[in-house]
């Protein structure tokens, strides 16, 4: 009985798993064991430049997310002291 691969895909970070599947590729890359791989290793490279760009979108906008919160933050602060400076003198 042959021995079965175990993976633990889902214990790899995102970076990591991109590493590894690239890893993989070059290391079967012209290893006569592996001579017509199912996938190839040219559609392994590629899932692995797809996740990697929307790794790196994710993260730009989960960064651009917590500007966006700080900026909110920083012109609520601004509307609510320019409102109480005008209610003090309306007093």
């Amino acid at each position: 009985m042959a021995n079965k691969i175990k993976l633990d895909l889902q214990g790899y970070t995102v970076p990591d798993k991109i590493q590894f599947m690239r890893q993989v590729v070059t290391e079967m890359t012209g290893n006569a064991n592996f001579t017509t791989p199912a996938p190839t290793l040219a559609s392994i490279t590629t899932k692995a430049n797809t996740l990697e760009t929307n790794f790196n979108t994710q993260q730009t906008a989960q960064q651009a997310a917590k500007t966006a919160t700080t900026n909110l933050g920083t012109a609520e602060d601004a509307a609510n002291a320019g409102m109480n400076s005008l209610a003090n003198y309306v007093e």
